[in-house]
């Protein structure tokens, strides 16, 4: 675990379990999904501390996890497709069934927004699904049996705070978001790979508070960060641009003004 950035690094473990997924919330406490024999936790440990605390135990493993901002805590179960969820101050895990199991398949990566809909990476069917508060049929937002963008095996979802979808194209070995204009390729354009620039079988994604894409980039055993043009550099490229136009039509202006003169022998000022 790395604190803000800094090159102090601590290691979070739970005995003899094998960790699977590792999720963060707003306040830096850490969730981690892990296995145990034919046993499922989700733990808890926070910023300061290395001990864990039980807040949950499955009967599937968690394969993607999410506290929302009501505290509740989501479980993406890949083995019984499905997403449910449980409150973290509860004591019970009797988890409640968001999604109906007819409708996803293999979901992994889990996102809940401010609104509280989830959106799932609906790996199995190369989708992406929205599920608004309450309605357990999910609606297609990108992939399979949409115009949006073609996906293959998507593992990981986030929205972004202006509401823009990033998805991880687990099998196409790449990340897509969404703007205005609709989704584009970021990262892994052309192909797998193992250089800077390309993946291989990515599996999550998540943002920093500086708007920076760290990737799970599974296959090639590593951790990749790509920093992302921030407000400041985008008006700057922006102000280069109308300076370099400017320049343009004064030099279009001049030779303009040269022209006349040399014809007709008029200065013009």
């Amino acid at each position: 675990m790395f604190s803000n950035g800094s090159n102090i690094t601590k290691s979070i473990s739970r005995g003899s379990s094998q960790a699977y997924i590792v999720f963060s919330s707003s306040n830096g406490d850490i969730y981690v999904s892990s296995q145990s024999s034919s046993s499922y936790y989700i733990d808890k440990f926070t910023l300061n501390d290395t001990n864990s605390t039980l807040v949950g135990e499955s009967s599937k493993l968690c394969i993607g996890l999410f506290v929302d901002i009501n505290d509740i805590l989501y479980c993406s179960m890949r083995d019984s497709d499905q997403v449910v969820k449980k409150p973290l101050d509860s004591n019970s895990d009797v988890w409640s069934r968001i999604t109906d199991p007819t409708t996803l398949t293999n979901p992994s990566g889990i996102f809940v927004d401010d609104d509280l809909d989830l959106y799932v990476a609906d790996s199995g069917n190369d989708r992406i699904q929205l599920f608004h508060l309450g309605i357990s049929i999910g609606i297609t937002v990108a992939g399979s049996k949409s115009t949006t963008i073609t996906l293959n095996c998507p593992t990981g979802v986030i929205l972004d705070a202006d509401k823009y979808l990033f998805i991880v194209d687990n099998n196409n070995h790449r990340i897509v978001g969404s703007g205005p204009n609709g989704f584009r390729c970021l990262v892994g354009c052309s192909g797998s790979g193992s250089t800077a620039n390309l993946l291989k079988y990515p599996t999550s994604m998540a943002f920093d508070n500086n708007g920076n894409i760290y990737v799970t980039d599974t296959n090639n055993n590593r951790i990749q960060k790509f920093v992302l043009l921030n407000n400041t550099n985008r008006k700057f490229v922006k102000l280069n641009r109308m300076f370099l136009l400017f320049i343009c039509l004064k030099l279009l202006l001049t030779i303009l003004q040269n022209f006349i003169h040399q014809q007709y022998g008029i200065q013009m000022q």
